[in-house]
């Protein structure tokens, strides 16, 4: 895994609290090594909380969690990217509370979405074998109870695509309202 200039900086900055550009671009000067070790063990304890393509920058990126800290990597080229701290207000627990059910409801999102493949995929091998009684039966009178079938099993293929749509959409406007609150708060 890649660890840029900029993440260690940001990790310097956002989780060992160094404030002062001096300050930071001296530890790092002087402990290189051990910012970029902290930074891949810091990306090893969070977990995965979202991948999507993101149009500005041409790319798929994930987002990992740990604690209140959003880690952004860049899965294709191996290199985590920025690190954003998501307590936008640390006057104000109402906003982290924000963050953390915004987080909470992806989390529950990415499970039901799993859930749902699953369920697909049961649906779409179930699809296949009605697809093949079809063919043996078509000239066979029982095969207009296989073709009901056929258009009922393919009808929840439907439905689980719309509900793994819509959960994946609710997800990503979740994501984007994290990211407009982070961007006011940590640029």
């Amino acid at each position: 895994m890649i660890v840029g200039e900029h993440v260690k900086f940001r990790y310097v900055q956002r989780v060992l609290g160094l404030s002062d550009k001096k300050d930071i671009d001296k530890f790092l000067a002087e402990n290189e090594y051990y910012a970029i070790y902290k930074v891949m063990e810091f990306f090893n304890e969070s977990k995965i909380l979202y991948k999507n393509y993101a149009p500005t920058r041409k790319e798929t990126l994930d987002y990992y969690t740990n604690g209140n800290f959003l880690i952004v990597v860049n899965s294709h080229l191996q290199e985590i990217v920025t690190l954003f701290d998501m307590k936008l207000d640390s006057e104000e627990g109402i906003n982290i509370k924000l963050v953390k059910d915004h987080i909470k409801t992806i989390v529950n999102n990415n499970n039901q979405i799993s859930r749902i493949e699953q369920d697909k995929k049961n649906q779409d091998e179930l699809s296949k074998h009605l697809e093949y009684m079809i063919m043996r039966l078509k000239d066979s009178h029982d095969v207009t109870t296989y073709q009901q079938e056929f258009a009922h099993s393919i009808n929840i293929c439907k439905e689980l695509a719309a509900e793994q749509k819509k959960l994946r959409l609710e997800s990503r406007d979740l994501m984007s309202a994290l990211f407009k609150k982070n961007k006011e708060v940590n640029s």
